[in-house]
């Protein structure tokens, strides 16, 4: 969009230039080969370190939790936002497959 206002249309190229101009002055062009240039620190952030201790638990124990929470449906209850009720905490019986 052009700007209607005749001034800052014939300003804008040279504050354009001067806003290069101090940029270019402000960072000098460093030889990659100097061994005296600076060079900013080392840093080093692990991506491994576990933000909060995380509790663990045997998987004999894992799966026993699960199958009294009522198994998979529990989870997917959970995901979708409905509330845990007493039906929840009691697994459902297991039904064999007709022959």
């Amino acid at each position: 969009m052009i700007h209607p206002c005749p001034a800052l249309r014939a300003a804008a190229p040279a504050l354009a230039l001067a806003l290069l101009a101090a940029t270019a002055v402000a960072q000098p062009l460093l030889d990659p080969a100097d061994p005296s240039a600076p060079v900013p620190p080392l840093t080093h952030a692990s991506t491994l370190r576990l933000p909060a201790p995380v509790e663990t638990r045997g998987w004999r124990e894992a799966h026993e939790l699960v199958g009294r929470i009522g198994g998979w449906r529990a989870y997917a209850r959970e995901a979708a936002g409905a509330p845990a009720t007493a039906a929840s905490a009691t697994p459902e019986p297991r039904r064999k497959a007709a022959p």
